[in-house]
């Protein structure tokens, strides 16, 4: 990120460090660090739908629309072969993270030609608070409600037409949704004196952090017995 200080803007400019990284295309639409299907394109619309500035409390009631969320099936084909899966969601990653120190995809890289695939598949209540811990602990891809896998392109069938989400933003698309990385297809300018710091997160992504955050939190309100409601089916 270039400085505010226009001298120090400069200064970096000058410098010309300059690194070469991927980015990704979902239905000929580039993306640079996350896309996806599921609750976090449910997200992303919903936040669409209320615009990006709307009330605080609007967030509330996304977060608990995202309870009630339903899974869907997704026919999944890569080089390796093709499978069935119901999942939560699946996030196609470029990048390790959503925001917020929220990673979705702690190994990914946006140097190494491929994008990290992450499909969260139903979980319960139980469940839900070590997949939060996990995601800001960078430790996802070992959780048992995960499949995570690396592909050059990927391409996804839905029951039926929907939003996905790009970078944050909802788009309308058909039931086939291909998405593949373009190995070192832009050239940016870094700042080589900066201190690696959080990527600044859309709104739906800070959403969506929240959403797992907020299950951490909610742990001390269950009751301790165990007919405890169920989050997601199987």
């Amino acid at each position: 990120m270039l400085p505010m200080d226009v001298r120090k803007a400069v200064e970096v400019v000058n410098a010309f460090t300059v690194h070469e990284l991927d980015y990704g295309v979902i239905n000929s639409m580039p993306f640079f660090c996350t896309c996806g299907m599921g609750f976090d394109a449910f997200i992303s619309m919903k936040f669409a739908e209320a615009g990006r500035r709307g009330p605080i409390t609007y967030l509330e009631n996304i977060l608990r629309e995202g309870l009630k969320y339903k899974p869907e099936t997704y026919e999944i084909e890569d080089g390796g072969g093709t499978f069935l899966n119901k999942a939560f969601l699946i996030s196609c990653a470029n990048a390790s993270q959503y925001g917020n120190n929220a990673y979705i995809a702690p190994q990914a890289s946006m140097s190494d030609g491929l994008l990290d695939v992450v499909v969260m598949e139903p979980f319960g209540v139980m469940e839900a608070p070590q997949l939060s811990i996990d995601m800001f602990n960078k430790t996802l891809d070992k959780n048992p409600n995960i499949k995570t896998f690396k592909t050059e392109r990927i391409h996804v069938r839905r029951e039926k037409a929907g939003f996905v989400h790009v970078d944050g933003d909802p788009v309308m698309t058909g039931a086939d949704v291909d998405i593949a990385v373009v190995n070192k297809g832009i050239r940016i300018i870094v700042n080589p004196y900066a201190e690696k710091a959080r990527r600044r997160p859309s709104a739906m992504q800070t959403a969506f952090s929240v959403f797992f955050n907020d299950i951490i939190n909610a742990r001390a309100e269950w009751p301790r017995r165990g007919d405890r409601p169920g989050l997601h089916e199987k």
